[in-house]
This record gives structure tokens, sequence and C-alpha cells, in this order.
């Protein structure tokens, strides 16, 4: 089952979901009055504008308990659509819950509670089923316009950092070699005459097919390098392979014997 993009999992997405969707409930239901519902919300006492206002803040601190949870719980981790499904429905649960215990009080008791609770759930999901829908939809066409501005550029590298977030874009020409540092890597580029370095938070497991897909192979263990700027391939001092760069300042690299011959054999 296909994974939801990263793009939902951002703080500032959360932030918009839990500022739009109580607003918007409270516009949907000033402006429009769905069946039933100023009877209902006004609780007996022509209270319907006071209530829904108080029902949006009610949304919006929901929303805040159930979206920041969300982020820091799966902005790391993978997650299926179906699940994703559940977690909003399960939100607007949450939200009809809170805003039939409102209302029950409003109603001083005359109604049970679980009558208050089915009608209030049946109001939300139908109001807020919009704006999770535009939202959602808003943003899988964001990220699938990136990923066809990426996929339309072989030379365009966008490296992710382990929660996802885009720190690094640059053409995979301007790549020298990539080094694994213990929880980092390092990649060592171009920038003009300059040659510059950036630590990025990832293993080499990590960016291994996005580095691949763009030319890159790997020397050593701890290294991916790009043949396009090799010079020679040749013994040091000490007996070990290495590759010498174009670039006059770049460092050496190691190349070890299981992948010597693949790579020479590629130049």
């Amino acid at each position: 089952m296909t994974e939801i993009s990263h793009h939902h999992k951002g703080i500032i997405v959360q932030v918009i979901f839990f500022l739009i969707i109580p607003l918007f409930f409270m516009g949907f239901m000033l402006l429009y009055e769905p069946v039933g519902a100023r009877e209902f919300i006004g609780a007996g006492r022509d209270l319907f504008a006071f209530n829904v206002t108080m029902m949006m803040c009610i949304a919006l601190l929901s929303l805040v308990g159930t979206r920041l949870p969300f982020h820091f719980i799966w902005r790391n981790h993978s997650l299926k659509w179906l699940w994703y499904v559940v977690w909003c429905v399960g939100e607007v649960f949450v939200i009809a819950c809170f805003h039939a215990l409102y209302l029950y009080l409003m109603y001083k008791g005359s109604l049970p509670y679980f009558t208050v609770l089915s009608k209030c759930f049946g109001l939300d999901l139908m109001t807020m089923v919009y704006p999770y829908a535009i939202l959602i939809l808003a943003i899988e066409n964001k990220a699938q316009s990136e990923t066809s501005i990426d996929e339309g550029s072989d030379e365009l590298v966008r490296f992710n950092d382990s929660s996802k977030r885009v720190k690094l874009v640059i053409a995979s020409s301007a790549i020298l070699y990539i080094a694994a540092e213990e929880n980092y890597v390092r990649i060592s580029y171009m920038d003009g005459e300059t040659l510059k370095d950036y630590v990025l938070r990832s293993s080499m497991k990590g960016i291994e097919d996005l580095v691949q897909k763009h030319g890159l192979v790997r020397c050593h263990r701890s290294y991916f390098i790009n043949p396009k700027h090799i010079k020679v391939l040749r013994k040091d001092a000490e007996g070990q392979i290495v590759a010498d760069l174009a670039f006059p300042t770049a460092s050496k690299v190691p190349v070890s014997k299981r992948y010597y011959d693949a790579l020479s054999e590629l130049l």
C-alpha cells in the first residue's frame, strides 16, 4: 500500500491544519446553517453563533492536541494511506467528543450524552471532510509537482536529512565525492572555483539509491565518488589504491580492492 508523502508530516502543515479546519467549520456553520444545526447547536436558547464560536475554539485546541503528536511520532517513520485516513477520522471523532461534552453541558443534561455525540460526529464529519480533502489534495499536488521536477532533471540532486527535509540541492556534476562520518555524510562539491563541504545527517545506505541514480559509484565502504572527476587511480606510498581528482585541492579518495575492478573498468 502506498505511503503518504513526507510533505504531510511537516510542522508547518500541522499548523495549517489546526488553523484552517476550525475556521472552515465556523464559517460553514454560520453561512450555511445545515439542516437542524441552528436548533441543535443553539441548545434551544438562541445561542447558535456563540456556541459555534466556542466549538471552533474547541476544535482548534483538539487539533493542536492531535496534530503536534502526529508530527513528532511520524516525521521519521513511514505511514500508509489507510492509517493516515484512520488518524484523520479519529481526529474528527475526538473533536466531536469535546463538542458533545460542551453541548451536553449547555443542554444541562436534558439530552443523553451519546445522543449529542452522535449528532455532533455527524455534523463535524459532514463539515470537516471538505477542508481535510482540499488540504490533502493540495499537499499531494505539491509533492507530485516537486517529484516531476526532480525526475525531469537528471542533473539535479536533492539531499534530504534523516527527517526527510530537503537540505541541499545541487547539480550532480558538481559533486566530487561523499564520505561517511559516523551518523553523518560529508558531501564535497564544487561551487564555481571553490571546494565546499556539506555535512548531512544521513547514512550511506540512506542516500545510496539517490546518488547512484545520478552517476556516483561506491569506491569504498565509506565513500561514493563521481567518476567524471577522477584524474587517475594509483597506489600511494603505503600501497593503498587512491583516486586523484581533477580538482586540485580535493582530498585523495581511497579505493578498496572490492570496488577497484568495477571502477577502473568504468573509467
